[in-house]
């Protein structure tokens, strides 16, 4: 069965790390604040990478404070 181009499987025997894992790498880690400051936009990736999220999401001007 496909629901939004997502396929439902059941959870067999996973653990509940690799639940965390497999879930953070479908979340966008997201900051379109128009007041957000650099420091912001660190914490930001630095949660990003600690996660292992999928994307960082921010407004097109800050966008090189991400990469």
């Amino acid at each position: 069965m496909v629901v939004c181009g997502w396929s439902l499987r059941p959870i067999v025997a996973k653990n509940s790390d690799q639940m965390r894992r497999d879930l953070a790498a479908l979340i966008d880690h997201t900051l379109l604040r128009p007041d957000a400051v650099q420091a912001d936009f660190v914490r930001l990736c630095k949660e990003a990478v600690q996660h292992s999220f999928a994307t960082v999401c921010v407004n097109s001007a800050h966008v090189a404070l991400c990469t």
